[in-house]
């Protein structure tokens, strides 16, 4: 069976966060710019019927790394209906998201020297 398709590049994937200028932050600190802020944007009704929801509304904001403007988009989103709350206790599932780091060590102690763990 011949394919007609082929994938071209990893293009986004969301991040759930209980607080997005908070998130927003955290990420301008990594080196992402916001490339669209959708903050306080009304989602549209189909977003729901898109997920399977009853009701979809949030707050989000669209980043890029500024060194990788063609590269993957982090899509950052604070549901507030419904109020997304990360898991927690023992059951909690892991969220990982990875980054190719040069000198990973320098990155970690210039994060740490900004607060951040």
């Amino acid at each position: 069976m011949s394919k007609d398709w082929t994938l071209e590049r990893f293009f986004h994937t969301v991040v759930n966060s209980t607080d997005l200028d908070r998130s927003i932050a955290f990420y301008e600190k990594l080196g992402f710019e916001v490339l669209h802020d959708r903050r306080n944007a009304d989602w549209p009704d189909f977003v729901a019927t898109n997920f399977g929801m009853e009701r979809a509304k949030g707050r989000g904001a669209l980043m890029v790394l500024s060194n990788d403007p063609d590269g993957p988009i982090v899509d950052l989103v604070e549901w507030t209906e419904p109020r997304f709350e990360p898991p927690s206790g023992p059951n909690r599932i892991p969220q990982i998201l990875a980054f190719r780091t040069r000198n990973v060590a320098a990155a970690r102690e210039a994060l740490e020297a900004a607060g951040i763990e």
